[in-house]
């Protein structure tokens, strides 16, 4: 036989292991197609986008109706949600690329894709806990909730790092309330915290420490202020709870606020983005985080923003903000990419022995 025709009959044996792996991949990927694989997932996705970026337009207009500028420097897509370096009620150091980041509407479309991900239904509720620290993605949050048709039960925090929502003209409270007013009730948290060091900002001057008591009381949300850390803890489990409408499903960390992460280095060891199942859950100062994942609750952890961009295709910095990159995260459970890693792992390994088998079979 000659070496051509060898090596066609080789390119005959590889050709019909292709089809079989084409044709096993087609019936196994139809045959067990999630329901969140749809293009009406797609479109919710698209959703919460668009009523992100409908709310930051709202925000910037709310704050040109006040006379409040927009650094472009600092925020050159024109959010209203980047903050100033520094103010009296800012807590701890930030980086302006990560504030940046997580004001991208397309991460309203990654919690949305998180969500239909978890299996969850229009009705369920889901806790929030955010410092004021990342306002962008505490929209994103509430958006996905908004357009899931979720129950949201939230407690935000006042005080903010670097770039967060530390300014004293436009705090927190008003961005709240903005998005309130114009998008509803799914806006409105259950209460505001002080935030800053042990909840109650004793790291921030009286001056600041008077500012935020009269920012809070002064708008319609309740004041949350406990002293002891265990009791903090306790009481915001039962706020929870008590507010909640049903099963709370997932709890949503966003920032760093103590009352949330606790004090244990054990936050360390968690995922940036979702954590089922935790296993190593401290006893003790362990925060709202890890009250619920000892009830097994699965945990959304918004805070380290390269991690989260790394390990879901959020765009980094994005400058401009791109319209149809939502689309990367369409419902793609990582259990299901790491098949189909091992589904072309498997693959190349057959063509692999294709080749030696072909050239075994044909030898002289």
């Amino acid at each position: 036989m000659s070496k051509r025709n060898k090596n066609q009959k080789i390119i005959l044996i590889l050709f019909i292991i292709t089809i079989l792996f084409f044709l096993i991949n087609f019936f196994y990927t139809n045959e067990n197609k999630k329901d969140s694989d749809s293009p009406e997932n797609l479109m919710k996705l698209q959703l919460s986008r668009n009523l992100m970026q409908s709310a930051l337009n709202a925000i910037k207009k709310e704050k040109n109706s006040k006379g409040i500028s927009i650094d472009l420097k600092n925020d050159p897509n024109q959010t209203g949600l980047i903050g100033c370096e520094y103010s009296m009620i800012t807590t701890t150091l930030g980086h302006l690329d990560a504030k940046r980041t997580s004001v991208n509407p397309d991460t309203a479309a990654l919690v949305c894709s998180i969500f239909l991900n978890e299996g969850l239904n229009p009705g369920d509720s889901i806790a929030i806990g955010s410092s004021a620290s990342f306002p962008g993605l505490l929209l994103a949050t509430l958006s996905a909730c908004k357009i899931l048709n979720l129950q949201p039960v939230t407690i935000v925090s006042f005080g903010a790092s670097q770039y967060g929502a530390n300014e004293t003209e436009f705090t927190i409270i008003d961005i709240l309330e903005t998005l309130e007013t114009n998008y509803g009730d799914v806006f409105k948290p259950i209460a505001i915290s002080f935030g800053g060091n042990n909840d109650i900002a004793n790291d921030l001057s009286d001056e600041a420490r008077t500012f935020i008591s009269n920012a809070i009381r002064q708008s319609e949300y309740q004041l949350f202020y406990e002293e002891d850390y265990n009791e903090n803890i306790k009481k915001r489990m039962e706020l929870y709870n008590n507010k909640a409408k049903g099963e709370i499903k997932l709890f949503v960390n966003i920032g760093g606020s103590i009352s949330n992460i606790g004090t244990s280095p054990e936050v360390l060891n968690l995922k940036p983005g979702l954590n089922k199942d935790i296993d190593n859950i401290p006893s003790e100062n362990r925060g709202i985080l890890f009250e619920f994942a000892a009830k097994k609750t699965p945990i959304l952890h918004l805070l380290y923003m390269k991690g989260l961009s790394i390990r879901y295709g959020l765009i980094w910095d994005p400058i401009p903000f791109q319209s149809n990159s939502y689309k990367n995260f369409f419902p793609f459970d990582e259990s299901e990419k790491r098949r189909y890693l091992l589904f072309f792992f498997i693959f190349i390994c057959f063509i692999f022995f294709g080749i030696i088998l072909g050239k075994f079979l044909l030898k002289n």
